[in-house]
């Protein structure tokens, strides 16, 4: 609940349409949007990211654009920017992450990425 995010458990919302669904934590504040996903098997974590990532494909890219992608073993980072908006998915084992925001913006989902331990 750091920096006046006030997370809900939004488990039940998405439980019937992901498959190995454990919890899902979420918040929105200003312009931020934030999904934490645990979930059964590494393979949901995965599967859930694919998804996110042709969903900002097919919604959200646009010219101009910047992406980066990022993989190894255990994890998948995918960011992009355009159509003035920000947008992260990533998992890692057997977690997940959804995250987007105003472009520009994209400090508030930074600092809570390294709250959780994502990145160091």
């Amino acid at each position: 609940e750091q920096a006046g995010y006030q997370p809900v458990d939004a488990t039940e919302l998405y439980r019937e349409d992901m498959p190995g669904l454990v919890q899902c934590i979420a918040f929105e504040k200003d312009d931020e949007y934030f999904n934490f996903y645990i979930f059964k098997e590494k393979q949901n974590a995965m599967d859930l990211y694919g998804h996110i990532a042709s969903h900002i494909n097919t919604h959200f890219y646009s010219l101009p654009y910047s992406k980066h992608t990022s993989a190894q073993s255990n994890y998948c980072i995918y960011t992009l920017t355009a159509s003035g908006r920000y947008s992260v998915d990533i998992y890692v084992g057997n977690t997940a992450v959804y995250a987007y925001c105003d472009e520009g913006n994209d400090q508030g989902i930074a600092d809570v990425l390294y709250t959780i331990g994502y990145f160091d």
